[in-house]
């Protein structure tokens, strides 16, 4: 994750009436006490790096002024790493964006801005949450609670991988049966959608000059979502949109890159390992890339249910656990990232389902949309192979609106607006 320098951001939209000055003190009180966060990387090799304390940071709260709040957003994860930066490498930055246009009169976005080589999404998500809930207590002056998330914040801490590994397995777990199975499941990418590494020395100088947007879509999922349920009413909403992804690469393979005959579509699901109990005490990365492979050519519901089935595969047998360990040794023999797959994407789910159980999550506002963008600046040819191929963000707002967000292509940015606007057909013709 360090040489791969992901700076991803995660936008909640709100309108209402905030406390600035409140916020501020309440991102300070929270993140100011997770003592990873008083720490910088020394990195040296995957198997050959330490942390080392770290103190002299500038500002990382801002407060921004826009006439057009989505598009400040997304100019704001195009130019984070300047921001990051101005913090001294803080790896939390909060920007408050605010509406100046008159027809979205106290309507603002929390920015949340995090480096990947400390935390995970859901560790992100934790951590805004504490943010949040000691911010609301500002508001009724709830000292006693005020003080409690303090505590929580500074008892966040990271177990090594192999320790977690340890408390995550269960009585049944067999790596040997899991190592045997990753081995054997078909992959492939047909479309040659991944980015080969023997490509990256020179695709990489070219890409550091490039201004990079993410590319992004908000699209209503509801239909499709209720097309799929209704013939398999059990497949969850990220399983449907990870089968329209899925569709939407056969149709580019097919109709614009000669690849006729029918074939599978295979990419990489993230899944979070932890349960919701150890959210709430570690923060890290601790994620897992598990492969999914559908065939192409069936209808949408179909490609949808296979990939609910897998999902729900991968975690009764602990797959992903094993696939979390692999990835673990390889680090430790300084061997990831030096061979192809033959994935064509990585899809990563960010839905924050305490945000979407209501509209108040934010005191005295109300809570609108969730948004998602995506910066990368990969320090060399290993730290752009964990990201040599399509990467796909999906987070839903209300009402079943789908942000769906990519991050910058390594090779041509026309490569991800042909995926997502072929993924936005898909959805609006259900």
């Amino acid at each position: 994750m360090s040489r791969a320098e992901i700076l991803f951001t995660a936008g909640y939209v709100f309108q209402g009436d905030l406390n600035t000055e409140n916020l501020r003190e309440a991102f300070h009180a929270i993140v100011d006490n997770i003592g990873k966060f008083g720490h910088q990387i020394d990195f040296t090799a995957q198997n050959d790096f330490h942390w080392r304390p770290f103190a002299a940071y500038e500002d990382r709260f801002h407060v921004l002024e826009t006439d057009d709040l989505e598009e400040e957003f997304i100019e704001l994860s195009a130019r984070g790493f300047e921001l990051r930066s101005s913090s001294k490498n803080f790896p939390m930055n909060l920007v408050v964006i605010k509406s100046t246009h008159p027809e979205t009169e106290n309507r603002f976005i929390l920015a949340q801005m995090c480096s990947h080589e400390y935390i995970d999404a859901r560790s992100a998500e934790t951590i805004l949450h504490l943010i949040v809930d000691y911010y609301n207590a500002m508001e009724v002056n709830n000292y006693e609670t005020m003080r409690e998330l303090v505590s929580q914040a500074s008892n966040l801490h990271t177990l090594h991988a192999e320790e977690m590994i340890q408390r995550l397995r269960t009585p049944d777990y067999d790596l040997e049966a899991n190592v045997q199975h990753l081995a054997s499941y078909p992959i492939a990418d047909v479309g040659g959608h991944g980015v080969r590494l023997a490509t990256l020395p020179e695709l990489l100088p070219k890409f550091a000059e490039r201004k990079r947007r993410p590319v992004t879509v908000v699209v209503d999922a509801k239909r499709m979502i209720e097309h799929c349920r209704t013939a398999f009413p059990e497949v969850t909403k990220n399983a449907v949109i990870t089968g329209v992804l899925h569709k939407a690469l056969y149709n580019i393979n097919t109709e614009h890159l000669g690849k006729n005959e029918p074939h599978i579509i295979s990419g990489k699901t993230v899944s979070d390992l932890l349960p919701a109990d150890f959210r709430r005490r570690y923060i890290g990365n601790y994620i897992a890339f598990v492969p999914v492979s559908t065939p192409g050519e069936i209808p949408v519901e179909h490609i949808s249910k296979g990939v609910h089935d897998r999902i729900v595969e991968f975690k009764s047998r602990q797959i992903n656990l094993t696939c979390f360990e692999l990835v673990e040794q390889g680090a430790a023999e300084n061997a990831v990232g030096t061979a192809d797959d033959e994935l064509s994407y990585i899809i990563t789910n960010w839905n924050n389902y305490r945000f979407l159980a209501g509209k108040s999550f934010l005191a005295g506002c109300e809570s609108l949309a969730h948004l998602s963008a995506v910066n990368v600046d990969p320090l060399d040819a290993g730290g752009a192979a964990l990201i040599n191929r399509a990467v796909v963000v999906i987070n839903l707002s209300f009402d079943d609106q789908l942000c769906f967000s990519m991050f910058p292509s390594l090779r041509e940015d026309s490569e991800n607006e042909r995926l997502v606007a072929e993924v936005e057909r898909l959805f609006l013709q259900a």
